[in-house]
Protein backbone atom coordinates (compact mmCIF):
# COMPACT_ATOMS: atom_id res chain seq x y z
CA UNK A 1 0.00 0.00 0.00
CA UNK A 2 1.82 3.29 -0.98
CA UNK A 3 1.25 6.54 0.63
CA UNK A 4 -1.97 7.49 -1.04
CA UNK A 5 -3.87 4.74 -0.36
CA UNK A 6 -5.69 6.06 2.75
CA UNK A 7 -7.18 9.12 0.98
CA UNK A 8 -8.53 7.04 -1.65
CA UNK A 9 -9.96 4.10 0.99
CA UNK A 10 -11.31 7.11 3.00
CA UNK A 11 -12.97 8.64 -0.14
CA UNK A 12 -14.89 5.15 -1.11
CA UNK A 13 -15.98 5.39 2.10
CA UNK A 14 -17.38 8.19 2.18
CA UNK A 15 -18.96 7.49 -1.38
CA UNK A 16 -20.26 4.32 -0.30
CA UNK A 17 -22.38 6.07 2.34
CA UNK A 18 -23.51 9.12 0.46
CA UNK A 19 -24.98 6.52 -1.91
CA UNK A 20 -27.03 4.81 0.61
CA UNK A 21 -28.15 6.92 3.11
CA UNK A 22 -29.59 4.28 5.06
CA UNK A 23 -26.20 2.64 5.47
CA UNK A 24 -24.69 5.76 6.48
CA UNK A 25 -26.73 6.27 9.19
CA UNK A 26 -26.54 3.13 10.60
CA UNK A 27 -22.78 3.65 10.41
CA UNK A 28 -22.87 6.31 12.35
CA UNK A 29 -22.45 5.15 15.38
CA UNK A 30 -19.35 2.93 14.32
CA UNK A 31 -17.33 5.75 12.29
CA UNK A 32 -14.04 6.46 13.20
CA UNK A 33 -13.53 10.05 14.90
CA UNK A 34 -11.55 11.06 11.22
CA UNK A 35 -14.47 10.04 8.91
CA UNK A 36 -16.83 12.12 11.06
CA UNK A 37 -15.64 15.67 9.51
CA UNK A 38 -15.44 14.85 5.67
CA UNK A 39 -18.51 13.12 5.50
CA UNK A 40 -20.63 15.80 7.44
CA UNK A 41 -19.67 18.56 5.24
CA UNK A 42 -20.39 15.63 2.37
CA UNK A 43 -23.95 14.95 3.82
CA UNK A 44 -24.27 18.80 4.14
CA UNK A 45 -23.48 19.57 0.54
CA UNK A 46 -25.63 17.04 -0.36
CA UNK A 47 -28.70 18.01 1.55
CA UNK A 48 -28.94 14.28 3.13
CA UNK A 49 -31.13 15.01 5.92
CA UNK A 50 -31.22 11.99 7.88
CA UNK A 51 -27.19 11.16 7.75
CA UNK A 52 -27.13 14.66 9.47
CA UNK A 53 -29.33 14.22 11.93
CA UNK A 54 -27.53 10.51 12.53
CA UNK A 55 -24.54 12.66 12.97
CA UNK A 56 -25.48 15.33 15.36
CA UNK A 57 -26.66 12.85 17.75
CA UNK A 58 -23.33 11.22 18.12
CA UNK A 59 -20.92 14.11 17.58
CA UNK A 60 -17.94 13.31 18.88
CA UNK A 61 -16.39 16.40 19.58
CA UNK A 62 -17.10 18.86 21.94
CA UNK A 63 -17.37 21.73 19.15
CA UNK A 64 -19.02 21.79 15.96
CA UNK A 65 -18.35 24.44 13.61
CA UNK A 66 -20.99 25.00 11.95
CA UNK A 67 -20.48 28.44 10.13
CA UNK A 68 -17.88 27.04 8.28
CA UNK A 69 -20.17 24.15 6.42
CA UNK A 70 -22.82 26.72 5.99
CA UNK A 71 -20.55 29.67 4.84
CA UNK A 72 -20.47 27.75 1.00
CA UNK A 73 -23.88 26.37 1.29
CA UNK A 74 -26.97 27.69 -0.06
CA UNK A 75 -29.59 28.39 0.91
CA UNK A 76 -28.37 28.53 4.68
CA UNK A 77 -31.78 28.75 6.57
CA UNK A 78 -32.62 24.92 5.08
CA UNK A 79 -29.59 23.33 5.88
CA UNK A 80 -29.27 24.99 9.47
CA UNK A 81 -33.07 23.72 9.98
CA UNK A 82 -31.90 20.42 9.10
CA UNK A 83 -28.82 20.51 11.20
CA UNK A 84 -30.87 22.24 14.27
CA UNK A 85 -33.39 19.66 14.07
CA UNK A 86 -30.94 16.85 14.58
CA UNK A 87 -29.86 18.94 17.60
CA UNK A 88 -32.80 19.12 19.30
CA UNK A 89 -32.90 15.62 19.44
CA UNK A 90 -29.83 15.38 21.98
CA UNK A 91 -32.76 16.44 24.29
CA UNK A 92 -34.50 13.46 23.86
CA UNK A 93 -34.60 10.99 26.62
CA UNK A 94 -32.83 7.77 24.95
CA UNK A 95 -32.20 9.46 21.88
CA UNK A 96 -28.66 10.89 22.89
CA UNK A 97 -25.76 8.79 21.72
CA UNK A 98 -23.39 8.07 24.48
CA UNK A 99 -20.16 8.96 22.50
CA UNK A 100 -21.78 12.66 21.74
CA UNK A 101 -19.79 15.33 23.33
CA UNK A 102 -20.94 17.98 21.91
CA UNK A 103 -20.94 21.26 24.03
CA UNK A 104 -20.33 24.49 22.06
CA UNK A 105 -22.18 24.84 18.61
CA UNK A 106 -20.40 27.44 16.27
CA UNK A 107 -22.41 29.26 14.11
CA UNK A 108 -19.85 32.29 12.89
CA UNK A 109 -18.57 33.00 9.22
CA UNK A 110 -20.97 35.57 8.80
CA UNK A 111 -24.17 33.03 9.71
CA UNK A 112 -27.58 35.52 10.48
CA UNK A 113 -29.09 34.31 13.62
CA UNK A 114 -32.24 34.61 12.99
CA UNK A 115 -34.19 34.60 16.44
CA UNK A 116 -37.63 34.13 15.45
CA UNK A 117 -37.15 30.81 13.65
CA UNK A 118 -33.97 28.32 13.29
CA UNK A 119 -33.21 27.93 17.22
CA UNK A 120 -34.95 25.36 19.75
CA UNK A 121 -36.25 26.46 22.86
CA UNK A 122 -35.36 24.02 25.36
CA UNK A 123 -33.30 23.81 27.85
CA UNK A 124 -29.82 22.00 27.71
CA UNK A 125 -29.29 23.31 24.52
CA UNK A 126 -24.91 23.71 23.80
CA UNK A 127 -23.99 27.33 23.65
CA UNK A 128 -24.33 28.96 20.38
CA UNK A 129 -21.13 31.39 18.94
CA UNK A 130 -22.11 33.35 16.43
CA UNK A 131 -20.86 36.30 14.53
CA UNK A 132 -24.44 38.06 13.79
CA UNK A 133 -27.64 38.28 15.04
CA UNK A 134 -30.62 39.09 13.09
CA UNK A 135 -33.88 40.37 14.68
CA UNK A 136 -36.40 40.38 11.08
CA UNK A 137 -40.07 40.77 10.99
CA UNK A 138 -42.65 39.78 13.66
CA UNK A 139 -41.24 38.29 17.29
CA UNK A 140 -41.83 35.83 19.34
CA UNK A 141 -42.42 37.01 22.99
CA UNK A 142 -39.52 38.11 25.05
CA UNK A 143 -39.64 35.42 27.21
CA UNK A 144 -38.40 33.66 24.02
CA UNK A 145 -35.78 35.62 23.27
CA UNK A 146 -34.49 35.68 26.50
CA UNK A 147 -34.20 32.36 26.72
CA UNK A 148 -32.36 32.12 23.43
CA UNK A 149 -30.04 35.16 24.12
CA UNK A 150 -29.04 33.27 27.34
CA UNK A 151 -27.31 30.31 25.42
CA UNK A 152 -25.85 32.75 22.81
CA UNK A 153 -22.37 33.64 23.90
CA UNK A 154 -22.85 37.42 23.64
CA UNK A 155 -19.30 38.32 23.84
CA UNK A 156 -18.66 36.64 20.51
CA UNK A 157 -21.34 38.80 18.65
CA UNK A 158 -19.96 41.27 16.08
CA UNK A 159 -23.01 42.48 14.57
CA UNK A 160 -26.52 43.03 15.50
CA UNK A 161 -29.48 44.16 12.77
CA UNK A 162 -33.04 45.10 14.39
CA UNK A 163 -35.77 45.22 11.68
CA UNK A 164 -39.10 44.47 13.72
CA UNK A 165 -41.18 47.27 14.20
CA UNK A 166 -39.86 47.55 17.90
CA UNK A 167 -41.09 50.82 20.25
CA UNK A 168 -38.69 52.46 21.91
CA UNK A 169 -39.88 50.73 25.18
CA UNK A 170 -38.48 47.09 23.71
CA UNK A 171 -35.27 48.86 22.79
CA UNK A 172 -34.68 49.77 26.05
CA UNK A 173 -35.53 46.59 27.40
CA UNK A 174 -33.57 44.75 24.78
CA UNK A 175 -30.60 47.34 25.99
CA UNK A 176 -29.05 45.00 28.83
CA UNK A 177 -28.55 42.44 26.15
CA UNK A 178 -26.99 44.61 24.45
CA UNK A 179 -24.78 45.46 26.73
CA UNK A 180 -23.25 42.58 26.89
CA UNK A 181 -22.12 41.81 23.86
CA UNK A 182 -18.62 43.80 24.43
CA UNK A 183 -17.31 42.88 20.77
CA UNK A 184 -19.95 44.39 19.04
CA UNK A 185 -18.64 46.52 15.45
CA UNK A 186 -21.96 47.24 13.91
CA UNK A 187 -25.12 47.97 15.52
CA UNK A 188 -28.07 48.68 12.81
CA UNK A 189 -31.71 49.73 14.11
CA UNK A 190 -34.52 50.03 12.04
CA UNK A 191 -38.34 50.85 12.23
CA UNK A 192 -38.15 51.96 16.02
CA UNK A 193 -41.39 53.69 16.61
CA UNK A 194 -41.84 56.59 19.71
CA UNK A 195 -43.02 54.35 22.64
CA UNK A 196 -46.90 53.84 22.24
CA UNK A 197 -47.76 53.53 25.83
CA UNK A 198 -45.92 57.11 26.04
CA UNK A 199 -47.20 59.22 23.31
CA UNK A 200 -47.03 62.63 24.77
CA UNK A 201 -45.23 61.36 27.88
CA UNK A 202 -41.87 63.76 27.02
CA UNK A 203 -40.29 63.04 30.10
CA UNK A 204 -40.77 59.43 29.89
CA UNK A 205 -39.60 59.13 26.73
CA UNK A 206 -36.65 61.24 27.45
CA UNK A 207 -36.14 58.67 30.41
CA UNK A 208 -36.09 55.37 28.09
CA UNK A 209 -33.65 57.20 25.55
CA UNK A 210 -31.26 57.87 28.62
CA UNK A 211 -31.63 54.10 29.77
CA UNK A 212 -31.25 52.89 26.28
CA UNK A 213 -27.96 55.57 25.57
CA UNK A 214 -26.03 54.15 28.32
CA UNK A 215 -25.50 50.25 26.77
CA UNK A 216 -23.01 52.67 24.95
CA UNK A 217 -20.85 52.83 27.41
CA UNK A 218 -20.50 49.18 27.62
CA UNK A 219 -19.76 48.94 23.65
CA UNK A 220 -15.75 49.75 23.36
CA UNK A 221 -15.75 48.16 19.75
CA UNK A 222 -18.72 49.55 18.31
CA UNK A 223 -17.31 51.40 14.82
CA UNK A 224 -20.67 51.27 12.57
CA UNK A 225 -24.02 52.61 13.46
CA UNK A 226 -26.91 52.38 11.34
CA UNK A 227 -30.49 53.74 12.28
CA UNK A 228 -33.00 53.83 9.54
CA UNK A 229 -36.68 55.57 10.65
CA UNK A 230 -35.68 55.57 14.77
CA UNK A 231 -38.70 57.89 15.34
CA UNK A 232 -37.39 58.94 18.73
CA UNK A 233 -33.83 60.31 17.69
CA UNK A 234 -35.72 63.90 17.17
CA UNK A 235 -34.33 65.91 20.13
CA UNK A 236 -32.38 63.33 21.49
CA UNK A 237 -29.47 62.86 19.71
CA UNK A 238 -27.24 64.60 22.15
CA UNK A 239 -28.44 62.49 25.11
CA UNK A 240 -27.94 59.39 23.10
CA UNK A 241 -24.34 60.49 21.70
CA UNK A 242 -22.70 61.44 25.00
CA UNK A 243 -22.22 58.18 26.07
CA UNK A 244 -20.04 56.74 22.74
CA UNK A 245 -17.43 55.98 23.95
CA UNK A 246 -15.31 55.33 20.44
CA UNK A 247 -14.63 56.84 17.04
CA UNK A 248 -17.10 55.49 14.78
CA UNK A 249 -16.41 54.81 10.95
CA UNK A 250 -19.66 54.84 9.93
CA UNK A 251 -22.83 56.65 10.75
CA UNK A 252 -26.19 56.65 8.89
CA UNK A 253 -29.12 58.09 10.44
CA UNK A 254 -31.68 58.37 7.68
CA UNK A 255 -35.49 59.02 6.99
CA UNK A 256 -35.97 60.46 10.44
CA UNK A 257 -36.42 63.96 11.59
CA UNK A 258 -33.50 65.67 13.47
CA UNK A 259 -33.55 69.16 15.18
CA UNK A 260 -31.07 71.91 14.75
CA UNK A 261 -29.43 70.87 18.43
CA UNK A 262 -28.92 67.53 17.15
CA UNK A 263 -27.26 68.52 13.86
CA UNK A 264 -25.29 70.71 16.11
CA UNK A 265 -24.12 67.93 18.24
CA UNK A 266 -23.29 65.86 15.39
CA UNK A 267 -21.06 68.65 14.70
CA UNK A 268 -18.59 68.60 17.53
CA UNK A 269 -19.56 65.12 19.01
CA UNK A 270 -15.67 63.04 19.65
CA UNK A 271 -17.35 60.15 18.14
CA UNK A 272 -18.01 61.94 14.52
CA UNK A 273 -14.66 62.81 13.93
CA UNK A 274 -13.12 59.98 12.02
CA UNK A 275 -15.79 59.06 9.73
CA UNK A 276 -15.91 57.36 6.27
CA UNK A 277 -18.99 57.03 5.85
CA UNK A 278 -21.97 59.47 6.45
CA UNK A 279 -25.36 59.23 5.42
CA UNK A 280 -28.25 61.49 5.67
CA UNK A 281 -30.54 60.35 3.08
CA UNK A 282 -34.18 61.15 4.42
CA UNK A 283 -33.83 64.00 6.78
CA UNK A 284 -35.23 66.99 6.44
CA UNK A 285 -32.77 70.36 6.06
CA UNK A 286 -34.50 72.70 4.24
CA UNK A 287 -34.54 74.95 7.61
CA UNK A 288 -31.24 73.96 9.03
CA UNK A 289 -28.51 76.49 9.33
CA UNK A 290 -25.87 75.13 6.80
CA UNK A 291 -23.20 76.11 9.19
CA UNK A 292 -23.82 73.03 11.00
CA UNK A 293 -23.64 70.63 8.57
CA UNK A 294 -21.00 72.41 6.78
CA UNK A 295 -18.72 72.25 10.39
CA UNK A 296 -19.98 68.08 10.80
CA UNK A 297 -17.88 68.12 7.19
CA UNK A 298 -15.43 69.67 8.28
CA UNK A 299 -14.74 67.62 11.12
CA UNK A 300 -14.42 64.64 9.55
CA UNK A 301 -13.07 66.00 6.17
CA UNK A 302 -9.52 64.22 6.60
CA UNK A 303 -11.13 60.73 6.22
CA UNK A 304 -14.50 60.74 5.38
CA UNK A 305 -14.64 58.84 1.78
CA UNK A 306 -18.50 58.15 1.46
CA UNK A 307 -21.26 61.09 1.91
CA UNK A 308 -25.33 60.57 1.41
CA UNK A 309 -27.50 63.85 1.46
CA UNK A 310 -30.11 62.28 -0.59
CA UNK A 311 -33.41 63.65 -0.16
CA UNK A 312 -32.62 66.14 2.28
CA UNK A 313 -34.62 69.11 1.23
CA UNK A 314 -31.01 71.22 0.06
CA UNK A 315 -31.11 74.68 -1.33
CA UNK A 316 -29.11 75.91 -3.55
CA UNK A 317 -28.27 78.12 -0.48
CA UNK A 318 -27.25 75.18 1.23
CA UNK A 319 -24.73 73.88 -1.41
CA UNK A 320 -23.04 77.44 -1.55
CA UNK A 321 -22.29 77.15 2.40
CA UNK A 322 -20.88 73.73 1.69
CA UNK A 323 -18.57 74.39 -0.90
CA UNK A 324 -15.42 75.28 1.57
CA UNK A 325 -16.39 71.61 3.52
CA UNK A 326 -16.72 70.00 0.23
CA UNK A 327 -13.10 70.72 -0.76
CA UNK A 328 -11.78 69.88 2.42
CA UNK A 329 -12.85 66.52 2.14
CA UNK A 330 -9.65 64.94 0.41
CA UNK A 331 -10.42 61.61 0.24
CA UNK A 332 -14.06 61.50 -0.73
CA UNK A 333 -14.93 58.90 -3.20
CA UNK A 334 -18.53 58.15 -3.28
CA UNK A 335 -21.24 61.55 -3.45
CA UNK A 336 -24.86 61.13 -3.32
CA UNK A 337 -26.99 64.47 -3.78
CA UNK A 338 -30.35 62.99 -5.72
CA UNK A 339 -33.51 64.59 -4.44
CA UNK A 340 -32.54 67.16 -3.88
CA UNK A 341 -33.66 71.30 -4.98
CA UNK A 342 -30.49 72.86 -7.19
CA UNK A 343 -30.15 74.52 -10.27
CA UNK A 344 -27.85 73.87 -13.28
CA UNK A 345 -25.38 76.84 -12.66
CA UNK A 346 -25.22 75.88 -8.60
CA UNK A 347 -24.54 72.27 -9.39
CA UNK A 348 -21.76 73.18 -12.19
CA UNK A 349 -19.79 75.35 -10.17
CA UNK A 350 -19.92 72.28 -7.13
CA UNK A 351 -18.86 69.73 -9.23
CA UNK A 352 -15.67 72.58 -10.81
CA UNK A 353 -15.04 73.19 -7.51
CA UNK A 354 -14.67 69.86 -5.85
CA UNK A 355 -13.24 67.76 -8.81
CA UNK A 356 -10.01 68.98 -7.74
CA UNK A 357 -9.75 68.61 -4.35
CA UNK A 358 -12.58 65.24 -4.03
CA UNK A 359 -11.22 61.67 -5.61
CA UNK A 360 -14.79 60.75 -7.00
CA UNK A 361 -15.22 57.64 -8.42
CA UNK A 362 -18.89 57.71 -7.88
CA UNK A 363 -21.71 60.13 -8.23
CA UNK A 364 -25.50 60.62 -8.14
CA UNK A 365 -26.59 63.95 -8.90
CA UNK A 366 -29.97 65.69 -8.63
CA UNK A 367 -31.88 66.81 -11.78
CA UNK A 368 -31.34 70.54 -11.86
CA UNK A 369 -34.12 72.40 -11.61
CA UNK A 370 -33.85 74.27 -15.02
CA UNK A 371 -35.18 70.98 -16.44
CA UNK A 372 -38.76 71.00 -14.82
CA UNK A 373 -41.60 72.58 -16.26
CA UNK A 374 -43.43 75.01 -13.82
CA UNK A 375 -43.44 74.35 -9.97
CA UNK A 376 -42.92 71.12 -9.42
CA UNK A 377 -44.15 71.01 -13.02
CA UNK A 378 -42.92 68.28 -14.95
CA UNK A 379 -39.98 66.61 -16.52
CA UNK A 380 -38.92 68.76 -19.94
CA UNK A 381 -36.77 65.54 -21.96
CA UNK A 382 -35.26 68.13 -24.51
CA UNK A 383 -33.59 70.33 -21.86
CA UNK A 384 -32.94 67.23 -19.43
CA UNK A 385 -30.89 65.41 -22.67
CA UNK A 386 -29.15 68.69 -23.46
CA UNK A 387 -27.93 69.55 -20.12
CA UNK A 388 -26.51 65.83 -19.66
CA UNK A 389 -24.71 66.14 -22.68
CA UNK A 390 -23.21 69.35 -21.33
CA UNK A 391 -22.84 68.29 -18.06
CA UNK A 392 -20.93 64.92 -19.19
CA UNK A 393 -18.87 66.61 -21.60
CA UNK A 394 -17.63 69.25 -18.46
CA UNK A 395 -17.16 65.90 -16.12
CA UNK A 396 -14.90 64.24 -19.06
CA UNK A 397 -12.56 67.30 -19.25
CA UNK A 398 -12.27 67.46 -15.50
CA UNK A 399 -11.85 63.88 -15.42
CA UNK A 400 -14.13 62.74 -13.05
CA UNK A 401 -15.59 59.29 -13.00
CA UNK A 402 -16.78 56.54 -15.87
CA UNK A 403 -20.30 56.84 -14.07
CA UNK A 404 -22.65 58.85 -13.01
CA UNK A 405 -26.67 58.90 -12.15
CA UNK A 406 -28.64 61.53 -11.72
CA UNK A 407 -32.35 61.34 -10.26
CA UNK A 408 -35.38 63.30 -10.31
CA UNK A 409 -38.21 63.57 -7.53
CA UNK A 410 -41.25 61.55 -9.32
CA UNK A 411 -45.04 63.12 -9.29
CA UNK A 412 -45.59 59.34 -8.69
CA UNK A 413 -45.18 58.92 -5.00
CA UNK A 414 -45.32 55.21 -4.98
CA UNK A 415 -42.16 55.33 -8.12
CA UNK A 416 -40.27 57.78 -5.72
CA UNK A 417 -36.76 58.87 -7.62
CA UNK A 418 -36.21 57.73 -11.34
CA UNK A 419 -32.79 57.63 -12.43
CA UNK A 420 -30.58 58.73 -15.38
CA UNK A 421 -27.47 56.93 -15.55
CA UNK A 422 -24.61 57.76 -18.02
CA UNK A 423 -21.65 56.23 -18.94
CA UNK A 424 -18.92 56.64 -20.59
CA UNK A 425 -16.85 54.45 -23.42
CA UNK A 426 -12.73 55.54 -23.92
CA UNK A 427 -12.78 58.96 -24.79
CA UNK A 428 -16.40 58.91 -26.18
CA UNK A 429 -19.19 60.46 -24.39
CA UNK A 430 -22.31 58.93 -24.75
CA UNK A 431 -25.28 59.74 -22.71
CA UNK A 432 -28.03 56.96 -22.02
CA UNK A 433 -31.30 58.10 -21.01
CA UNK A 434 -33.49 55.97 -18.85
CA UNK A 435 -36.46 57.44 -17.18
Amino acid sequence: MNRFSPPVLLNLAIRGLQWDETLAVAAVKFLPKELFGPLFSEAMAGRHSHTVKAMMRAWPFPWLHLGYFLDTLHPHHDILKIALDGLDLLLTPNVRHRRCKLRVLDLRQDIATNIGERVNERKGLPRLCCRKLVFPGVLPQKEVIDKILRMVQLEDVQEVSVDCSWDLQDLTWFAPHLGRMLNLSRLCLSGIAVNCRSSGKEEEVGKLADQFSTLFLNLPQLQHLHLECVLFLNGYLPQLFSCMQTPLATLKITDCFLLESDMAWLSFCPSTQHLKCLDLSGVPMKSFNPKLLSALLETASSTLERLNLGGCEIRNSHITRLLSALGQCSQLTDFTLYGNHVSMVVLEHLLRYTAQCCKFRRLELPVPLDCYLGNPGSLHRPTLQWYITKLGQMLQYLLLPSWVWFGHSSQDPIKGYDTIFIQFVSSDFQPNLCL
